[in-house]
């Protein structure tokens, strides 16, 4: 479900003509999804790879973006180091 939300966020972002409200809802959406618990992020572990490129992408500008996508990894890396993998 929350990844619905981000999906539809990022549809508004782009159709909205202010690049810095697109900016900061996007950045406030790839905050709150990537701060989610593991058990709603682990069942769709491949769609977090963009958000999570996007994330630290745009964390240099925003570090506490950049925060919630490096406590996502560690997340990751603590519970299923297994799913962070190449296969």
């Amino acid at each position: 479900m929350a990844f619905r939300a981000f999906a539809e966020t990022l549809r508004t972002a782009r159709a909205q003509p202010d690049l810095r409200e697109v900016s900061e809802l996007l950045a406030a959406s790839l905050e709150l999804l990537l701060s989610s618990p593991l058990r709603f992020a682990r069942a769709q572990l491949p769609s977090l790879v963009e958000p999570l490129q996007r994330a630290l992408a745009m964390g240099h500008a925003y570090p506490p973006l950049a925060a919630a996508a490096l406590g996502m990894l560690e997340r990751l890396q603590s519970a299923a180091p297994a799913a962070l993998r190449p296969k």
